[in-house]
């Protein structure tokens, strides 16, 4: 009796098993993606995005500014202004070559971080009578160019010949110049970023600090710096010529080339709220707007047809503010905010991004600023980079090749010392 009931119970358990078993293989096939309307096939959990993901921070939470330097996008303090989202511009996603775009909402993107530059070189074969894109589809996604990567690491480049603080940098061409400041008033030298060199030329006709540099139809134009004369310097030559004085003599304003025309915008002086525009063909200098507030140690670069005009100070205000001015209409209007106050830094116009580096706070305490932060004009939105190999303000700023390269000044707030002659660059 006893082997009888042992069977029985035996025989129970097997059929009550098997059916368990039948019951989880009919939920795998009704739950796997395949049968899932909402769920696109072949993507998996760890392809999916998720925008809840937290941003990496410090135990006290918002990240400090030595956090900034080591996290890739940490995104803005706590205590600091935030414009826009708290993005990664650089992981654009990248066109697959042959390949058809296809909606956002129907899979994951791959970034240019995760993933390298698509092969081009053999197009995929495409069979019109299944349903997918056409050869005329595939050759513009074949020719669609990748999407640059945002800069966010630093590197020093050589030395500048003499160390100086307050001065200026313009781009004309493959070479980099740099003007005046503090510690080499008349100096006037040009660096290559190819070569990682420098080259000294004919010293400016005045010493200057705080001055105002610009390119213009092949020469380079130095004005502002406590005077309103201006001199042209034609690389040709090695020789400077007089031109058109500023209206008002203008102080640690900003110099913007846009088009056939130079705009000198902010600092201090007489009517320093006017935007004056430099025409070479009449070496004249007429009003084309005006800015709503004082701006001096500002900083302004050309994006597109408009000019942004960036933070400065006025009398003890340190400013976040963004103004972009339209030449075409001679209108300001308010830009996104950036997450940090700033004066003496510098910026550069590098690809989608503005970015600007250092600066100065001249409350109490005295702050030097070591941080650095890119605005991502498609998205209208600012993120922290890392931060400058040490604190700097009175430096100056210029853009080459996809990189922001950032020349000279000091680390003590208020002060022209101490100054190596640092050049810092920028770059993906």
């Amino acid at each position: 009796m006893r082997w009888f009931n042992w069977v029985r119970r035996s025989s129970r358990d097997v059929v009550f098993d098997g059916r368990v078993k039948l019951v989880g293989a009919l939920a795998l096939v009704l739950l796997s993606p395949a049968c899932n309307d909402n769920v696109p096939v072949g993507n998996s959990p760890a392809e999916a995005t998720d925008p809840t993901d937290p941003v990496i921070g410090n135990d006290a939470g918002a990240p400090t500014e030595t956090d900034r330097g080591s996290i890739a996008d940490p995104g803005p303090s706590s205590s600091e202004p935030t414009s826009g989202e708290n993005s990664d511009p650089s992981r654009s996603a990248e066109p697959v070559a042959g390949v058809a775009p296809s909606d956002p909402s129907a899979g994951s993107e791959t970034s240019e971080m995760d993933a390298g530059p698509a092969d081009s070189s053999e197009p995929a074969s495409v069979d019109p009578d299944a349903g997918g894109p056409s050869e005329a589809d595939a050759a513009r996604v074949e020719a669609a160019p990748p999407v640059a990567a945002q800069p966010r690491s630093w590197r020093e480049g050589m030395r500048m010949p003499t160390a100086r603080t307050e001065l200026a940098a313009a781009r004309l061409g493959d070479r980099i110049y740099v003007a005046g400041g503090f510690g080499g008033e008349a100096d006037f030298d040009s660096y290559l970023p190819e070569d990682d060199v420098w080259e000294v030329h004919a010293d400016m006709p005045v010493p200057l600090d705080h001055p105002t540099l610009a390119e213009l139809g092949g020469k380079i134009y130095v004005t502002g710096g406590r005077q309103a004369r201006m001199f042209a310097y034609d690389p040709a030559t090695d020789g400077w010529t007089p031109k058109a004085s500023l209206p008002q003599a203008r102080y640690a304003a900003a110099g913007v080339t846009l088009g056939e025309h130079i705009y000198v915008i902010g600092g201090s002086g007489t009517d320093a709220t006017d935007i004056v525009r430099y025409d070479a063909e009449t070496d004249s200098w007429s009003t084309h707007g005006r800015l709503a507030m004082v701006r001096d140690h500002v900083a302004a670069v050309a994006h597109g047809d408009r000019i942004y005009i960036m933070a400065g100070r006025s009398l003890g205000g340190i400013y976040t503010d963004v103004a972009i001015y339209d030449p075409a209409s001679g209108t300001v209007t308010a830009g996104p905010a950036m997450q940090e106050s700033r004066s003496g830094f510098a910026a550069a116009s590098v690809g989608r991004w503005i970015c600007v580096a250092g600066g100065e706070l001249l409350g109490f305490p005295r702050v030097t600023r070591q941080s650095a932060e890119c605005l991502d004009t498609e998205e209208g939105a600012w993120s922290f980079v890392d931060m400058l190999p040490r604190p700097l303000h009175g430096v100056g700023g210029a853009s080459y090749k996809a990189r922001m390269y950032v020349f000279g000044g000091a680390e003590n707030a208020g002060a022209a010392t101490p100054r190596e002659g640092w050049v810092h660059i920028l770059e993906p």
